[in-house]
C-alpha cells in the first residue's frame, strides 16, 4: 500500500527540531565529516578559502564544518525550520555563515552571488521525483557557479540499492547525551518505478515506555549515470563519480565542474 507522499518542506520542517537524535553525537558528526571532506577536498586539489554555497544544508551539518575549514560559507534550504535550527547550531559553534531560505529549484531568484562552489550532501537530490525538477535544480545551480566552479553532491548507491529493492534499513541503536534510542527506516517502492515512500522512524526510550516519532517522505533511486547524462546536458564537463573507499566520504560523490567558454580551445 502506498504512503502518500509528504512534500520535503514539510518532511524537513517536522524533523529540524529532532535531527540530532538520527545521528550519534551530532557535534561528532560535524567535525567527523569536516575532516573526511576536508582529506577529499585535498586530495582532488580543490582550492582554499573558496565561497561556497551548501544549496541543501538542513541544520547545518556539513556548512558548519567547511566554514571550519576557512570557507566562506553560504547554506539554504527549503525548510525554514531547518535554516533556523541551523543559524542555531552556527551560533553554538561560533561559526559566522550566511543564511538564507531558498528551494535548490529557485536558487537564481534568492541569491545574486556567483560561487567558486555549490555542494549538496547526504541524498538531498533524489528528493526530486521527476527529471525536469533535476534539470531545473542542475541549471540554477550551473547559474550560481562562476566560470570553471565545481558542483559536488552526494547520493545513495542507489546501483547497488536498485538490484534488491530493499524493504527497510538496519536498525541503528544510539545511546549519547540524548538519551538511548533506535532509528531505521521503511520502504515503500511504487510499482514499476524507481520511486519509494519512506518512513524515518526514531525510537526514543522514556523512563517506562519508548516514544515513537514518524517522519514520512518520498525519494527516486537515481542510478549515477542517469544523474551523470543530467549534469551533461546542463552543460556540466569532467564529471566524476568517487565511491566511499576511494572518497572517504559515507555516501558515492559526484564532481561536476562548470564549462569554461572563455578558456576552452
Amino acid at each position: 500500500m502506498e504512503t502518500p507522499q509528504e512534500s520535503p518542506k514539510l518532511f524537513y520542517d517536522n524533523l529540524a527540531e529532532h535531527y540530532h537524535l538520527i545521528a550519534n553525537n551530532w557535534q561528532q558528526a560535524v567535525v567527523r565529516q569536516r575532516e573526511q571532506l576536508q582529506t577529499f577536498f585535498d586530495a582532488i586539489s580543490l582550492p582554499k578559502n573558496m565561497l561556497l554555497l551548501d544549496c541543501t544544508c538542513g541544520v547545518g551539518t556539513q556548512a558548519i564544518g567547511l566554514a571550519q575549514m576557512g570557507h566562506d560559507v553560504h547554506a539554504c534550504d527549503l525548510s525554514p525550520q531547518s535554516i533556523a535550527k541551523a543559524r542555531k547550531n552556527a551560533q553554538q559553534f561560533a561559526i559566522d555563515i550566511s543564511f538564507f531560505v531558498s528551494d535548490m529549484r529557485h536558487l537564481r531568484k534568492n541569491t545574486d552571488r556567483h560561487y567558486d562552489m555549490v555542494v549538496a550532501f547526504d541524498n538531498a537530490i533524489p528528493h526530486l521525483l521527476i527529471e525536469r525538477d533535476v534539470l531545473c535544480a542542475f541549471r540554477n545551480i550551473y547559474e550560481c557557479l562562476r566560470p570553471s566552479g565545481t558542483f559536488i553532491f552526494s547520493i545513495r548507491d542507489y546501483d547497488a540499492i536498485l538490484e534488491n529493492r530493499p524493504q527497510s534499513t538496519l536498525p541503528r541503536n544510539i545511546d549519547d547525551e540524548f538519551g538511548q534510542r533506535i532509528t531505521f527506516q521503511t520502504w515503500e517502492w511504487q510499482p514499476q518505478t524507481n520511486i519509494y515512500n519512506f518512513q524515518l522512524f526514531i525510537l526514543q526510550k522514556q523512563e517506562t515506555h519508548w516514544e515513537t516519532k514518524c517522519f514520512p517522505s518520498t525519494y527516486r533511486a537515481y542510478r549515477r549515470g542517469e544523474l551523470s547524462d543530467l549534469l551533461e546536458k546542463i552543460g556540466f564537463r569532467n564529471i566524476r563519480w568517487y565511491m566511499p573507499e576511494e572518497s572517504g566520504y559515507y555516501q558515492p560523490i559526484v564532481v561536476a565542474h562548470k564549462f569554461d567558454r572563455h578558456n576552452s580551445c
